[in-house]
């Protein structure tokens, strides 16, 4: 886990919440059931994680057109979407497989502040798009010169508005 530390652009010290609050966590101790009791960190809780079914249904003909949208941090499901779709149209056993243009169907925009710090599976996503494996479309906001105007996500879906209605 990373420790979200930083300082604004007016050089006041930020920490994430979370990340911040499990940080002082301590091993051995149960945490209390109630919000208001955790609201303060206790030493030594025991923090207890688990896993659910998803939530992220997708259609189940290949040849239906997926479009995901990542905001950073929160490209992690996205990504297993993602790769799900690509095992279902790789060949099966028996040689018979579907279209490999169902791939480029996937369909995903990407946005962060800057593509050397931000970009996560930044590399995977390029070479998906160079095999034609996913169509990528990446925003990031803080890149280039100061005084031009930014990039955000929300400015690629209406270039790509014919495309996507």
């Amino acid at each position: 886990m990373a420790i979200v530390k930083y300082k604004t652009k007016l050089k006041m010290p930020r920490r994430g919440t979370c990340s911040t609050y499990l940080a002082k966590l301590t091993s051995g101790k149960q945490l209390p059931s109630t919000f208001t009791q955790v609201a303060q960190p206790l030493a030594g809780a025991r923090l207890e994680i688990g896993l659910q079914k998803g939530f992220l249904d997708v259609p189940d003909d290949l040849m239906t057109p997926i479009v995901c949208i990542g905001p950073g941090t929160g490209i992690a499901p996205m990504r297993a979407l993602i790769e799900h779709r690509l095992l279902q149209s790789l060949p099966t056993a028996d040689g018979l497989g579907t279209d490999a243009s169902a791939c480029e169907r996937n369909l995903l925009y990407f946005g962060c502040r800057s593509k050397l710090k931000d970009q996560h599976y930044g590399s995977e996503w390029e070479a998906l798009a160079a095999a034609r494996m996913l169509s990528y479309r990446c925003a990031f906001s803080r890149d280039g010169p100061e005084g031009v105007k930014r990039t955000y996500v929300q400015a690629l879906r209406v270039e790509d508005a014919e495309l996507l209605w």
